[in-house]
């Protein structure tokens, strides 16, 4: 019986045509696309970049909502209270851009003296800057024994908070 088309056998001349052409392409094969391992870097270096991004939006989109005290002493000025130079009068403009109230405890003035509570005033109440607020803040420094301040002078002072922070504002003595 002669082989035919449909014969399930391949002729000697048709197999070594298959395998001459399967020989001379193995070489040239176009090669498609990338490889896995490095879609896989591209695909995880995205998504680091795109975490960071969330992240860094929602802290600065939050902070403002923090239930903490984010203080900011925006200026201060010092001022002379007598002729004799043993008291200086503050006056603080301070921002609260958090969520709780801060209380101003302490403002002391290096080499001269130390405003304690009572001496601290918001207004004519007590020293809180509002959760998301802002609020002058005036204290008259009592200097301590031999300790005189004169208009001109460059005062360095530390303003404590109830939580625990302190700021360190420098600024120069005024005449009353």
């Amino acid at each position: 019986m002669p082989l035919t088309n449909a014969s399930p056998f391949i002729s000697a001349g048709d197999l070594i045509t298959v395998m001459s052409y399967k020989t001379l392409n193995k070489g040239t094969k176009a090669k498609k696309g990338i490889s896995p391992v490095i879609a896989t870097v591209i695909l995880v270096a995205v998504a680091v970049v795109i975490a960071a991004a969330l992240a860094g939006f929602s802290s600065s989109l939050f902070g403002s909502y923090s239930q903490s005290s984010q203080i900011t002493v925006r200026s201060v000025t010092a001022e002379v209270g007598d002729v004799l130079g043993d008291d200086l009068i503050v006056t603080m403009d301070i921002v609260n851009k958090g969520g709780a109230p801060e209380t101003v405890t302490t403002v002391v003035v290096q080499n001269f003296g130390e405003a304690a509570a009572g001496d601290i005033l918001v207004g004519l109440g007590a020293p809180i800057i509002p959760a998301n607020g802002a609020a002058i803040v005036d204290a008259t420094v009592t200097a301590d024994a031999g300790k005189d301040l004169d208009p001109g002078q460059t005062v360095t002072m530390t303003v404590t908070t109830q939580s625990g922070q302190s700021y360190t504002i420098s600024t120069v003595v005024q005449a009353p």
